[in-house]
């Protein structure tokens, strides 16, 4: 989203400097007279260029001092109009900071340096006599170029408004696209802790136990969950599957999305169940273990079926291996409910297919960081 709109931006950028430099051509061919003498008081084609330059350097910097004027004064209204629930701290990353002031700094002499170049280098070009440059702005060649200048400037400045138009117009799209989940008011984070923090799966579960009971505890917090990997946050964790009705070719088996969660995450982000149940308190640890998988999970496997009932394994070693090699040397989970499939790597394409597991029925994953939701 931030990308189209720069582009957006980034193409109204160029409608303006199109039009300056348009504007410089036509006041470069207006100047003639004062350019063909400052020639005949002995300046060169090339002090013409550099003084032309410098003066839409001037003007670049100017317009550039100005926009980063207004991003200041609008950047401190922004916080202000933000809704409350926003915390202090995101409200207090809003400003124009030093990268931001370098970035302005360098586009601005950037273009003042390119849109200045074609006038420049027309206006320096020798006109002959003084006379002639006092006549060029009024011959039929003088006309031409004005009205040409006006064409292009009208022909290039529609171009970059339909392309800019169009990139909104995809802004609007991606921001509507049905993402399989509802992230409105949810806020998300990533607890990291050190490797052998926890001596126990117990003390593990214990601590994002005491977290999500002081989120719960909070008044602005309705709901909250935990879970392994969150949407669209550049982060995966996968496992080949194999179904039980299958052969057992672990090579062979097709690699999925493998994602711990808590019985609300599904709550918490607004994802409608399409099968069977979510989990519970049945699905606590040492009971029998269970699994839900998403709607193009079910029907690569069991197309036309109903997956409820059905067994999976995510190559979970019941021992030490890690690379088990037979049927009775991996967890069995049968599967307790179908979800729609979420755009879980990016907006522009579905997401691979995803298992997920009860956190309480993580087997070997104690201490691994968990992502904290909060609705």
């Amino acid at each position: 989203g931030l990308w189209l709109l720069m582009g957006a931006v980034g193409l109204v950028l160029l409608i303006a400097g199109a039009n300056v430099a348009n504007l410089a051509l036509a006041r470069g061919e207006s100047r003639g007279t004062e350019l063909a003498v400052r020639r005949a008081l002995g300046a060169g084609s090339a002090d013409v260029a550099r003084l032309l330059v410098a003066e839409s350097f001037w003007l670049a910097l100017v317009g550039g001092g100005a926009g980063v004027a207004l991003a200041a004064a609008v950047s401190g209204a922004l916080p202000r109009m933000l809704p409350l629930q926003i915390p202090a701290l995101m409200a207090g990353g809003i400003g124009v900071r030093g990268p931001v002031l370098a970035f302005a700094l360098g586009l601005t002499v950037a273009a003042g340096l390119l849109f200045a170049l074609l006038p420049a280098l027309r206006a320096a070009r020798p006109t002959g006599e003084l006379g002639r440059g006092a006549r060029s702005t009024g011959g039929r060649e003088g006309r031409r170029l004005r009205d040409g200048l006006v064409v292009a400037q009208v022909a290039l400045s529609l171009v970059l408004l339909v392309g800019s138009g169009l990139l909104l117009r995809s802004l609007g799209n991606l921001v509507a696209v049905d993402k399989g989940f509802d992230g409105e008011g949810v806020y998300a984070a990533r607890l990291s802790q050190p490797r052998g923090a926890f001596e126990s799966t117990e003390a593990w579960l214990a601590f994002y136990d005491e977290v999500a009971e002081a989120l719960n505890a909070s008044p602005e917090v309705s709901l909250s969950a935990l879970s392994l990997l969150a949407p669209l946050s550049n982060r995966s964790w996968e496992r080949r599957v194999i179904p039980s009705d299958a052969p057992f070719a672990p090579d062979e088996a097709p690699s999925v999305l493998y994602n711990l969660v808590s019985d609300d995450y599904f709550d918490v982000l607004g994802i409608p169940l399409l099968r069977g149940r979510a989990f519970d308190a049945r699905d606590a640890e040492g009971a029998p273990l269970a699994v839900m998988i998403d709607e193009t999970m079910a029907e690569r496997f069991w197309p036309g079926e109903d997956p409820i009932g059905r067994r999976i394994t995510l190559m979970e070693p019941l021992g030490d291996d890690d690379a088990p090699d037979a049927p009775d040397e991996v967890a069995w989970r049968t599967v307790v409910g179908v979800v729609p499939n979420l755009r879980h790597y990016e907006l522009t394409s579905p997401s691979r297919v995803q298992a997920y597991v009860p956190v309480r029925q993580a087997l070997r994953a104690s201490g691994t960081s968990l992502t904290v939701l909060a609705k």
